[in-house]
């Protein structure tokens, strides 16, 4: 949910520049300083226990799918998810039964969430499920305070702003996590399309369906037919990059509430699919994208592929 600084890198590494960017769930701030706990070294494959902390239980819940509605098929929508699958398949590290963040710009960093929490419900929603379980069980009981709500649960609003934690360092890899449970809470978050979509589906979870279609319709006013023009978009340090795991929350959160179905939300989206099967997350005016496909785009676009296909009944 972040645009991300290994996004930009992979533009540069695509041989383009680009100037930093940033959005309240896309963005990951800096991270406050602290000391990490010192983290022994072993030989890979690593065993359980000295990856994360102590207090991840070694046996977890079933995973259970998101709440998806009923399915509306839409032709070669199957060929786009499965490649989207492998995409994430790619990205899993047996060793920590885990995905790294992006291919090219930050293969080493690992994130419990957002990115391997969706990446746990993608997996499931396409098909994996011994890999979802095994994700699912490396996360154990981290929680993040807002991504919960598609879950079906009721999160905290207004939302928390994000604090990141570095869980450990393993050599070059770094193991970190993502949370909005407490500290200050956005003031302005009607100002971006993420949060108010993610309010409309808080709204949606409490049975207010009124006010979730109220949410649902501010987000959409701020689409202009190619991206979401909201502040993060209109930050001076955007420049006129759109994020398409906004589009992907759109057609999920559309769904979810009953929308009919916008074929541009659609069409958009499945434009962003790269050879790889990922999806990249920065787009210019004209549609075209920019940078790495990474985990948490790509999960992104599997939960909103499979609530509109047959898939999202498995």
């Amino acid at each position: 949910m972040r645009l991300v600084a290994f996004l930009l890198l992979g533009i540069l590494l695509a041989g383009c520049a680009a100037p930093a960017l940033s959005t309240p769930t896309g963005a990951r701030a800096a991270v406050a300083t602290f000391t990490p706990t010192p983290f022994p070294l072993s030989p890979r494959p690593l065993p359980p226990v000295a990856l994360l902390p102590a207090s991840t239980p070694t046996t977890v819940p079933p995973t259970t799918v998101p709440p998806q509605p009923t399915a509306t098929p839409i032709p070669g929508l199957d060929a786009a998810i499965e490649s989207a699958l492998g995409f994430l398949r790619t990205r899993y590290n047996p060793d920590y039964n885990l995905l790294n963040e992006s291919p090219e710009a930050r293969p080493t960093r690992y994130w419990l969430a957002t990115d391997n929490w969706l990446a746990s419900r993608a997996l499931l929603a396409a098909g994996d499920g011994n890999r979802a379980e095994l994700v699912r069980a490396r996360i154990g009981d981290a929680r993040h305070g807002l991504i919960e709500a598609l879950d079906g649960e009721i999160v905290t609003w207004p939302p928390f702003t994000e604090t990141q934690t570095l869980i450990a360092k393993i050599r070059n890899d770094e193991i970190k996590t993502e949370e909005r449970l407490s500290g200050e809470r956005y003031k302005d978050w009607e100002a971006y399309a993420d949060l108010v979509l993610y309010g409309a589906l808080n709204e949606h979870n409490q049975r207010r369906e009124t006010e979730a279609r109220q949410r649902y319709d501010q987000a959409l006013a701020m689409f202009n037919g190619i991206g979401f023009e909201d502040k993060a978009y209109k930050a001076p340090d955007g420049h006129g990059f759109f994020a398409i795991y906004k589009v992907a929350l759109a057609l999920y959160v559309g769904k979810a509430i009953g929308v009919p179905l916008d074929s541009r939300l659609v069409n958009g989206l499945l434009a962003k699919q790269d050879d790889s099967g990922g999806f990249v997350t920065l787009y210019d005016d004209d549609g075209i994208p920019a940078g790495d496909a990474s985990t948490e785009t790509t999960s992104y676009a599997i939960l909103a592929l499979t609530a509109l296909g047959p898939q999202a009944n498995r």
